[in-house]
């Protein structure tokens, strides 16, 4: 059963463009405004993962563990994700 997901963050008003879970507690949300998000519990609560320089729209995320992952966006961007 699908339901409207509609995740507490604080920008409801954001054109998100994609999502992505490594597990059942860790994932990633990405949209306009170079916004990215983490949660480490499932969805429950989002905490802001950007970077401010980056205001462009990001189109997709691709993770291959917690540690490692890439976006995509407009006008070229590219970003590696490392911690």
């Amino acid at each position: 059963t699908w339901l409207n997901f509609k995740p507490s963050i604080g920008f409801p008003e954001d054109n998100w463009q994609g999502i992505y879970f490594i597990d059942e507690n860790i994932g990633w949300l990405i949209g306009e405004s170079g916004r990215i998000f983490v949660t480490r519990d499932g969805g429950a609560s989002w905490n802001y993962n950007g970077i401010p320089e980056i205001v462009t729209t990001l189109r997709s995320i691709i993770m291959i563990d917690q540690y490692t992952g890439y976006i995509v966006g407009e006008g070229g961007t590219l970003l590696e994700y490392k911690p």
